[in-house]
């Protein structure tokens, strides 16, 4: 089946994430391709969300797969959170145990 417009639209956005996280930091660069591709996208902030958690589900899911949880990947985690400016309050219950370091 093909994807409409909008989910075409996410699917990049959540590429760009990834690509923009790599080294984990987001710089003033990269952050002005997210700002434009946001503007050109149109999607909704709804939208902006769901790629927003479906990338924190995707790294809580790889943090958690060993049954341990690193300083390493608490580290990666808050970073994640910080540089999507993603509130707490929008994680998952497990993903603030993460970046609050009571996860382990």
């Amino acid at each position: 089946m093909e994807q409409t417009g909008n989910e075409q639209a996410k699917a990049k956005l959540g590429e760009l994430i990834a690509k923009v996280l790599e080294d984990g930091v987001i710089d003033a660069g990269e952050r002005e391709s997210l700002q434009t591709f946001f503007k050109d996208a149109l999607l909704s902030v709804s939208d902006v969300k769901s790629v927003y958690l479906s990338c924190v589900g995707a790294l809580q899911t790889n943090v958690l797969a060993d049954g341990i949880v690193t300083d390493e990947e608490v580290r990666q985690c808050k970073l994640v959170v910080e540089q999507l400016r993603i509130p707490l309050r929008m994680l998952p219950a497990e993903m603030v145990e993460i970046v609050s370091g009571t996860k382990g």
